[in-house]
């Protein structure tokens, strides 16, 4: 076991890319949100994880944080007429597309908030930089660089061999990452992740300290589970697919296993660099997802999920940066995760390969 310690700054969320386990097992159907949550009139039929999705994509539409429409004393109580009003504007959209649209998702709450508690009805003029518009004048076509193999498993065999070959990763039967997480709101919280490659478990706890306490997820093999300053929450349906897939993409080996019908995308920059796109579907959690590797390295490079809920998609963005080798397995360090309008930035400090770990490692907080 060799342990890297790497340096104190900042830091970023979820999983570094992995080895990958068994296609998930059959599960039980997902409870609905009248059967999970109190109070729910309108969208109590669909999926428990859905309707939170859903939720999610009216705060991002309207630019609000989850008080706007709920009582802090009681989520499920009707106190603010904002949530009323919630209410009225979800029956309008279904009720548009139904009948102008043949059902289809063409009208959503972005199609007039667009980020703001009241819809804009003016076009407001934009001025465009001098710089900017002289720039467009002189620029030049660039040639765009050529893929050594455009194919998605020649493009995900590249990314293997470049995090140091299965042979090297297939040594890693579990992996510890320590270092510090960064928040949008400018904490700064220690955090452990933990992974075991065989059969596929994952752990990811972090400490914000008095008056707040210890934050945990996990998946157990089983079980995903969830743990904050509300208590203990079981995760089901999406939620448990994403944990699950979180558990096996520790190296990145194999990624044809946990998506379905791969294919090209073509390149594009991120940030400064030429990636190379595949997109194709995740069979633990049914979402869209975009992976882009760096053309240069063919290491991965960002992830983008887009997650559908019972009234519109939205996407995150993972970034992987800064890769060094432990062991002979390149890792990132940098790992960086952005929803519409929050964000985490994690900094690895230690990677440690096949530690010895309790026997309850991975189990949820009421069993350690």
């Amino acid at each position: 076991m060799r342990r890297c310690v790497i340096g104190r700054t900042l830091g970023m969320a979820l999983a570094c890319l992995a080895a990958i386990g068994p296609r998930a097992r059959a599960q039980a159907p997902e409870p609905t949100a009248g059967e999970t949550y109190k109070n729910v009139q309108v969208l109590k039929d669909a999926s428990a994880s859905s309707f939170m999705s859903a939720m999610f994509f009216q705060r991002y539409a309207l630019g609000v944080s989850c008080d706007y429409c709920h009582a802090e004393s009681g989520w499920e109580k009707d106190d603010k007429p904002a949530k009323r009003k919630a209410r009225e504007m979800i029956r309008m959209v279904q009720e548009l597309n139904a009948r102008q649209f043949e059902g289809k998702r063409a009208v959503t709450c972005m199609t007039c908030h667009r980020g703001a508690t009241t819809p804009q009805t003016d076009i407001a003029a934009v001025r465009q930089p001098t710089d900017q518009m002289i720039g467009l004048r002189r620029r030049q076509p660039v040639a765009r660089p050529v893929v050594p193999d455009t194919t998605p498993a020649g493009i995900l065999a590249r990314h293997v061999a470049a995090l140091g070959g299965r042979a090297a990763i297939e040594k890693a039967r579990n992996t510890v990452l320590t270092g510090n997480l960064l928040t949008s709101g400018g904490a700064i919280v220690p955090f452990e992740e933990s992974f075991s490659a065989s059969p596929p478990r994952w752990r990811y706890a972090r400490h914000f300290g008095a008056g707040t306490g210890d934050f945990a997820s996990g998946f157990d093999g089983e079980q995903a589970w969830n743990s904050d300053n509300r208590g203990f929450t079981p995760q089901q349906g999406a939620a448990r697919g994403r944990m699950a897939l979180s558990a096996v993409l520790q190296h990145g080996q194999r990624l044809d296993d946990q998506y379905e019908r791969l294919a090209y995308a073509g390149t594009e920059l991120n940030g400064t660099r030429d990636v190379v796109v595949l997109t194709g579907v995740a069979r633990q959690t049914g979402n869209r997802e975009r992976l882009a590797f760096d053309l240069v390295t063919g290491l991965l490079s960002r992830r983008t999920i887009v997650t559908e809920g019972a009234h519109g998609a939205y996407t995150t963005d993972w970034y992987y940066e800064n890769y060094t080798s432990i062991d002979g397995i390149m890792t990132p360090t940098i790992i960086s995760e952005f929803s519409p309008d929050d964000g985490t930035v994690r900094k690895v400090r230690t990677i440690e390969h096949n530690v010895a770990l309790p026997a309850n490692a991975f189990e949820p907080p009421a069993k350690r």
